[in-house]
């Protein structure tokens, strides 16, 4: 699969932005999602006072944990649990633990990605 255009993944950017905010609207007041269309959009946000945020940001450490503790040779167990926690990826992507990220699904890796230990997004 080649890479995405820059049109494209702006597209895809945008659809899972559209995604995501269209998910949190029905949970949260307008007043707390605004800090969480800053981060998608691009803009200075404050993620330490915001609660949404800071959901998002624990629940995706407890996935990180969680890959980070499966064992090297689960191969499909690890294939299975960075696909839950990245935004997109390619058929083959290997991560070698472990790895750390603050929200995952706002990270896009393509096709026979790899990275090696301690990788920090």
């Amino acid at each position: 699969m080649p890479p995405l255009a820059f049109g494209a993944r702006v597209s895809h950017f945008f659809h899972t932005f559209v995604q995501v905010n269209f998910k949190l609207s029905q949970i949260m007041t307008p007043e707390q999602l605004s800090e969480v269309k800053k981060m998608m959009t691009g803009k200075l946000y404050n993620a330490n006072f915001s609660e949404p945020l800071i959901e998002l940001l624990n629940a995706c450490h407890d996935k990180c944990r969680d890959y980070n503790e499966l064992r090297s040779t689960d191969v499909a167990g690890r294939d299975k649990a960075i696909k839950n926690l990245l935004g997109r990826t390619g058929k083959r992507c290997i991560v070698i633990q472990p790895f750390f990220c603050d929200f995952g699904f706002n990270i896009e890796v393509g096709e026979n990605f790899f990275a090696n230990t301690n990788l920090l997004i």
